[in-house]
């Protein structure tokens, strides 16, 4: 019976959205996010993510995919992935409004946008939202300066205010109540008031008899380089201030206008690619910009580094200003630019041996000259030049087995590491007192003397040898620094992980040996057997010629006896 097992090749895609609590359609069947998905290889999927997700006084809008899809689009299942799905959080606000303490229908400004109250408005998450009021309110009178005025919102921020949404089912409730306008004639600035007065169309309305500080910019911008700085407060009416002080409070009996005077003041600009320029003399410095104003007429000194880091193995060096000079009387705008030159770090790494080219930085687009000893021994071991490595080729790094070249145009920072073949020393000892090379030692194939680490290497001698007068007969191995895979067979291997020494073990007896003369011992033993034998017979004989002559056998003839049966 052969059974035969059947696999499907998947794929896990990891969806998830960039909002929690969040789901998706996946083939017409909803999922909450963060969701595994396993998908057959090369299936494609329809994925659809709902427009809009609402979850009380949030919601969520959906902006975009990861792979770049539309908001229901096949997706191939081809790799394992994570997919994403983006979407912008809202939350719903609520805006109202009261008229002496009672509701109304006024209009409120959210977001430039005109509502009549009470009203809601979705607005992104962690955004600001800007709330002020329409000029024209149920029972004002704009024309004398008298309305139906704003007193504050609920929470007592300013009039013309904005609000952070970072939270849902946030409200805002603006109140009003009558008051006189006040009227800024600032050609030039913002003024504004504390507290917040309503802005309407030629000024702001409070409550009579209030106390309002007016404020107007310490500075208010004519062009991108041209500007006015506050000269003073001036006003005709009774009630109104003439003098210097910003802010100052007034108070608010009846209409008021107040007018600013201004002073001109021109910008220095100091363009740099590098560095943290900086400068001296000025009136005010542009937060978060290296620009600086300063009164017509004063004298501006500007300076930076003369060379900045701009990244690992990158720098900028400073050459030159161009556009003006320090000590320029400031009458008019100045841009003043600083002019650089990149230059770029090469390191080499020797990779622990030889002696390579030193690190260096170089100006960009210039070369350099990359060189190393392509071969170092030390003792028994010595390490052969592979080639250069680096993940810098983009930027003129060279990648290849020659230990010298010449980069010919460096654009960016290089990393050069070199590699090495680490070879070791093998050594075939075979001696036996004062015989050498006994049994031809040998590599297979021969003449491996210089041996890649980790290397096995076949190796083989003779397993008798005779040279007179002796036999010898081999014994075995012994191995340093290294293993061998037999050491009782004269062909084996052995694994080279460091210097190596292999020697071959001999045991030795004579050529010829006394039990190679048994057969003469056996001839000695016959020879002495032979000889004692003789001697005795020899022995014998005298013994028998004593005996006296027998008598003549007619006269003592005796019967002899029965042979016994």
């Amino acid at each position: 019976l052969t059974l035969t097992a059947d696999y499907v090749y998947q794929h896990r895609i990891t969806f998830d959205a960039n909002e929690p609590g969040l789901s998706i359609d996946i083939d017409s069947v909803t999922y909450a996010l963060p969701y595994i998905h396993w998908c057959d290889d090369g299936d494609t999927l329809i994925l659809d993510a709902p427009d809009i997700q609402t979850f009380g006084d949030t919601r969520y809008l959906w902006d975009s995919w990861s792979d770049s899809g539309a908001r229901t689009h096949p997706y191939i299942c081809d790799n394992p992935a994570i997919v994403l799905v983006n979407y912008n959080k809202e939350y719903r606000v609520y805006i109202n409004t009261t008229l002496d303490a009672s509701g109304s229908t006024l209009e409120i400004i959210a977001g430039g946008v005109t509502y009549t109250t009470p009203a809601e408005v979705w607005w992104a998450a962690g955004t600001q939202m800007t709330l002020d009021t329409t000029e024209f309110q149920p029972g004002q009178d704009p024309v004398n300066g008298m309305r139906y005025r704003y007193v504050d919102w609920d929470d007592s921020a300013n009039k013309d205010r904005t609000v952070t949404i970072d939270a849902p089912g946030k409200a805002y409730v603006a109140n009003f109540k009558t008051q006189y306008r006040l009227t800024f004639v600032d050609p030039t600035g913002s003024p504004s008031t504390t507290p917040a007065g309503e802005v309407v169309t030629g000024g702001l309305y409070f409550d009579m008899g209030a106390s309002v500080e007016i404020l107007t910019d310490d500075v208010v911008a004519d062009t991108a380089d041209h500007r006015w700085r506050f000269d003073g407060w001036s006003s005709a009416d009774a009630d109104g201030y003439t003098g210097m002080d910003n802010p100052v409070t007034i108070t608010m009996n009846g209409p008021v206008t107040q007018t600013a005077g201004w002073v001109d003041q021109y910008l220095l600009t100091i363009v740099s690619a590098h560095g943290t320029p900086d400068a001296g003399g000025y009136d005010e410095k542009v937060t978060g910009a290296t620009q600086y104003w300063y009164d017509a007429g004063d004298t501006a000194t500007f300076w930076v580094e003369a060379e900045v880091s701009t990244g690992t193995g990158e720098k900028a060096v400073f050459d030159s200003w161009t556009g003006g000079t320090n000590g320029t009387a400031m009458n008019a705008a100045l841009t003043v630019t600083a002019t650089w030159h990149n230059e770029y770090f090469v390191s080499v790494d020797n990779g622990g041996h030889g002696t390579a080219s030193a690190d260096a930085w170089v100006e960009e687009g210039d070369s350099y000259s990359l060189f190393i000893d392509d071969l170092v021994t030390d003792g028994d071991t010595r390490y052969r030049f592979d080639d250069w490595e680096t993940a810098d080729t983009a930027s003129g790094g060279y990648a290849g087995d020659s230990p010298t070249h010449m980069i010919t145009a460096v654009t960016g920072a290089i990393a050069e590491t070199a590699t090495w073949i680490t070879e070791h020393r093998l050594t075939i000892v075979s001696d036996s007192g004062d015989e050498t090379g006994i049994g031809d030692p040998r590599t297979v194939p021969p003449g491996q003397e210089w041996v890649e680490e980790g290397t096995q290497v076949n190796v083989e001698v003779d397993k008798t040898v005779e040279i007179d007068p002796d036999k010898y007969t081999f014994d075995g191995w012994l191995v340093t620094g290294g293993s061998v895979a037999d050491s009782t067979s004269p062909s084996t291997q052995v694994t080279v992980n460091g210097p190596t020494v292999l020697t071959a073990e001999w045991k030795s007896e004579p050529l010829f040996s006394i039990m190679d003369l048994w057969w003469l011992f056996v001839i000695v033993i016959i020879i002495v057997v032979v000889l004692i034998a003789v001697l005795l017979m020899r022995k014998k004989k005298p013994a028998e010629e004593e005996l006296p002559p027998p008598a003549e056998e007619e006269e003592f003839l005796e019967e002899e006896p029965p042979a016994p049966e």
